[in-house]
């Protein structure tokens, strides 16, 4: 290959790279509320976790740390609560984790693909305050917001996951309606 064709090959290359990451921040700008920061995090190198089948064998998470998790069959998971969606049948994927938030408020709870989740305090799944999604977002594709309460320890359960691995992160809402 010529320099001149190697020159227009690296320049085709990084106008498409270019192009695709225009897309991907177009895309995250489809959620309704900011996302920035959890498109941050998603750009971060992940903390690897294998999520729990008991809520006692249930790895502890922080709020602002981004995991790749890896996922075990659904059939293997003890739930702290019943999944409040209907479970998908053989070969889906889930799993348990812990998580403790210093200060009690709204959070975030993103993902990087389709499944199921539940926070469950005191055998009690907690309802979600809102909900989004956005597929072609190269970060989170679904968010998740639940009013957590502080110093308690929480489960976090993740039921229906077509796939064995996924990357997720909890964040504070930083304003109303943030």
């Amino acid at each position: 290959m010529s320099l001149r064709h190697a020159l227009r090959a690296t320049c085709l290359a990084g106008c498409l790279l270019y192009g695709a990451g225009a897309l991907t921040a177009d895309a995250c700008s489809e959620y309704k509320w900011d996302i920035a920061g959890e498109v941050r995090l998603f750009a971060s190198t992940p903390t690897a976790l294998n999520v729990g089948t008991t809520v006692m064998a249930a790895p502890v998470i922080a709020a602002g740390k981004l995991y790749a998790l890896t996922l075990l069959p659904q059939e293997t998971i003890r739930y702290a609560a019943e999944p409040s969606k209907k479970m998908l049948a053989d070969g889906a994927f889930g799993g348990l984790m812990k998580l403790k938030v210093e200060h009690a408020g709204a959070y975030r709870v993103s993902i990087d693909s389709g499944f199921w989740l539940d926070v469950v305090n005191a055998g009690k799944s907690l309802p979600a305050l809102d909900f989004n999604g956005v597929r072609q977002c190269v970060g989170p594709h679904k968010i998740v917001v639940y009013d957590l309460p502080a110093g308690v320890e929480l489960t976090l359960q993740i039921a229906s996951a077509s796939e064995n691995a996924a990357r997720l992160t909890v964040t504070p809402v930083a304003a109303p309606g943030g």
